[in-house]
């Protein structure tokens, strides 16, 4: 969805009895300012949580499909690994 944007355009709302698209991007936006998806996915990772279905030891966070709006952070220096002569 990041990359297409406004995937919801593909649903086939005559065949789910689903309103029409204004209405989803509508909904799909009031929903986002509500905090809905922030709340789901934090109920879904504490269920998986208790119930065992969570491994946190392999984790990745890939964000090469989503640019950082207005740059992010400035990360400190990376220190030289290889020994330098002195």
């Amino acid at each position: 969805m990041l990359r297409e944007g406004g995937t919801y355009l593909r649903l086939p709302t005559k065949q789910l009895d689903c309103p029409s698209y204004a209405t989803v991007w509508r909904r799909l936006q009031e929903w986002s300012a509500a905090g809905v998806w922030d709340g789901l996915h934090e109920r879904i990772l504490d269920h998986l949580g208790r119930e065992g279905g969570l491994d946190t030891t392999r984790v990745v966070a890939d964000g090469a499909s989503s640019r950082a709006l207005f740059g992010g952070y400035t990360p400190d220096p990376i220190p030289p690994t290889a020994a330098s002569e002195a």
